[in-house]
């Protein structure tokens, strides 16, 4: 047995975190006892530690099922797991994080991704909006404007201009790939108690970020298909707008693989090697234990 240098817990000798107390112990089968409480004038109590063969004083935990340990072997030898984690154990993925502690996080479902992007949208719509009006200053002022064009095109306001598309492309890819490096969260996710991660549990880092924001959000979007089909479309004398239209359908269909996929991943996740998952998360030595080996 060993005894747990926080709180002074009896636990048994394979235990690596307290199991009153949750903080990680190192086992020590030679370590004494820690001396009793009673060495000033205030007498201190010791709290009963919970018995192993019964759940903690919790609702809702129970033993580890095979089926669960079947899709996280690390489940192992884990008691009192949460029941909704139990019941459902693919729409969890588990990790060992930097304490080495066993960690479940909830994949994100694609309906709460589609609001998150939805927020992300109206926050990206203001400089939209800025740089739309910019845009038609640009092609209805002519000569006379501070962006000097030819009056034919400035007669014609519906002449597309590669730069601003390619300004506004630029800026939506610059909004998730920062938000992403910094906190694996946009403003969407951090609504939704969402966040990106690696397959280690930690945020994406340069590498990774660039994977799944820049060549994985084209991948995604598909962005190439789309173009081809106008550019064929257009070749066959259809108008550019039905062109566009025709493409539009094959537009996001890495976003919208995520809505039926096993893992929840998108194109872009399964490039990067990402997942998207719940911020609330389920903690070895803090919501479940391991059972005592003996």
């Amino acid at each position: 047995m060993i005894y747990c240098a926080h709180c002074g817990a009896q636990n048994p000798a394979e235990a690596r975190f307290c199991y009153r107390c949750g903080k990680p112990i190192v086992p020590s089968p030679e370590a004494e006892p820690p001396p009793p409480f009673n060495s000033g004038p205030y007498q201190t109590t010791p709290q009963p530690s919970y018995a192993y063969s019964s759940s903690p004083m919790q609702t809702g935990y129970v033993l580890a099922s095979p089926e669960t340990a079947r899709y996280h072997p690390l489940t192992e030898g884990i008691k009192w797991l949460p029941t909704d984690l139990q019941a459902q154990p693919r729409e969890f993925y588990s990790y060992v994080n930097r304490d080495d502690r066993l960690v479940f996080a909830r994949r994100a479902g694609f309906w709460k991704r589609f609001l998150a992007a939805g927020i992300d949208f109206l926050v990206l719509l203001l400089p939209l909006f800025v740089l739309s009006s910019l845009n038609y200053s640009w092609q209805s002022n002519g000569n006379t404007g501070v962006f000097r064009i030819s009056s034919d095109e400035a007669a014609n306001l519906d002449t597309a201009n590669p730069l601003f598309s390619f300004l506004l492309l630029g800026m939506t890819l610059t909004y998730f790939f920062v938000f992403g490096l910094v906190s694996g969260q946009s403003v969407g996710k951090r609504a939704f108690h969402l966040r990106v991660m690696r397959l280690d549990g930690s945020k994406p880092d340069w590498l990774t970020a660039a994977v799944r924001y820049l060549a994985g959000y084209l991948l995604s979007a598909n962005l190439v298909l789309l173009s081809l089909i106008v550019l064929v479309g257009s070749g066959l004398g259809f108008n550019t707008t039905i062109s566009g239209l025709l493409g539009l359908l094959t537009f996001g269909w890495g976003f919208w693989w995520a809505g039926w996929d096993e893992l929840k991943q998108g194109w872009h996740d399964k490039l990067a090697r990402t997942l998207v998952v719940d911020t609330r998360e389920y903690v070895e030595g803090v919501h479940f234990f391991k059972e005592p080996l003996g």
